[in-house]
């Protein structure tokens, strides 16, 4: 008898997280589901939430935590951080849909606001990816001088200008393809 509560536990855990997957690729077909987000506010909440259609039923905490440690490699913490990560692209998603309504003037300039933003988030994540490549290409530059073996200086030097082609990145950058050769 308890194997068999146990296993129907572990089968609507996997199916609680299936379907919290679902949920972040895609929130809009749930946001109008009041009982899960209303379940994905507490982690007692999510424990005792149930759908049938889903094979999902309630469970205590205790014995959700317990379960989770068991079947998930990061636990009942990893179940956790997809809970409140379900939550946010569910609270994003309303809030964005009661931000944006492109039928009046309003509600376009807040669009456009919303897009400059999310944009100008853009920019400063490229910027910080192009800082990284440029610091890695010249601890790759260092690391090839240091080895004073002109194989390496010369790979180093063909990789870099592969890897900035495949990029197309704009001269004005401050990346460019590093002489090895040159001395300083």
């Amino acid at each position: 008898m308890n194997d068999k509560r146990v296993e129907r536990n572990r089968k609507a855990l996997a199916a609680l997280a299936a379907l919290l997957h679902a949920v972040l690729e895609n929130p809009a077909e749930y946001i109008s589901n009041t009982e899960l987000v209303d379940s994905l506010k507490s982690q007692g909440a999510l424990a005792h939430f149930s759908d049938e259609s889903l094979s999902i039923t309630g469970t205590s905490l205790n014995t959700m935590k317990r379960i989770a440690e068991e079947m998930f490699a990061g636990g009942f913490g990893e179940l956790n951080r997809f809970r409140l990560a379900a939550l946010n692209a569910l609270h994003a998603l309303k809030h964005k849909q009661d931000v944006s309504n492109k039928t009046t003037k309003a509600g376009l300039q807040k669009r456009v606001k919303e897009l400059e933003q999310d944009n100008q988030k853009l920019r400063e994540e490229l910027e910080l990816l192009t800082f990284a490549l440029a610091r890695n290409m010249g601890q790759a530059k260092r690391y090839a001088e240091r080895s004073g073996i002109r194989g390496v200086i010369e790979l180093c030097v063909r990789e870099q200008r592969d890897l900035l082609a495949m990029f197309e990145l704009d001269t004005r950058r401050p990346l460019k393809i590093v002489n090895l050769h040159e001395k300083k």
